[in-house]
């Protein structure tokens, strides 16, 4: 039904476009329809990620990428459909470019760290989440993902020692219990 709704929907936009040209603009200057055009994209582009059809999302947020006032918002949500995907690859150049413009967003700075810990970029992965800690050290997700990180790579030790921080700044952490069985499962 959803589909059918963005079928019908999508009509006028496509009539849109092949009305729509350049004539009368001044180079770099982009239209009012333009920016209806690629409005329509986002729209498009999100009702599909919605619908978990991120290969069709993709097509739509790459199109938005060359409209000025949509690269941001769609660089991150290309991202985002990138990391549903599990191609971490191709979204990690994406945060690194948002990250340029707002290199304090930590929420930016700890998707790049998941998709580092994700594409095997552990080194990577670690350096953030240590600088999202000492930095930051607000949310108990940066201290269990590097616990985590650490378990894959069999550091007990640091593993040990990062849960007793959770332990002592976040005492209601739900997944401690958990994180110390893995711990413990460790030679």
């Amino acid at each position: 039904m959803k589909l059918k709704r963005l079928f019908w929907a999508s009509i006028p936009f496509f009539f849109l476009i092949s009305c729509s040209s350049n004539n009368g603009l001044i180079p770099g200057q982009q239209s009012a329809i333009q920016k209806n055009i690629y409005s329509e994209y986002m729209r498009i582009a999100d009702e599909y990620f919605n619908l978990k059809r991120y290969d069709k999302a993709l097509i739509y947020y790459k199109e938005c990428l060359s409209f000025s006032e949509y690269h941001k918002a769609a660089s991150y949500k290309l991202a985002k459909t990138y990391v549903m995907q599990k191609n971490y690859k191709e979204a990690i150049p994406l945060f690194k470019e948002l990250l340029l413009d707002d290199s304090n967003n930590q929420s930016l700075i700890e998707s790049l760290a998941y998709c580092y810990a994700m594409s095997s970029e552990k080194n990577k992965a670690e350096e953030l989440y240590l600088n999202l800690i000492n930095d930051y050290g607000n949310q108990s997700s940066y201290y269990e993902n590097l616990i985590i990180l650490y378990i894959q790579d069999k550091k007990r030790e640091q593993s040990e020692n990062l849960l007793t921080q959770l332990k002592e700044k976040f005492p209601d952490c739900s997944n401690i219990q958990k994180l110390e069985s893995e711990i413990e499962k460790l030679e």
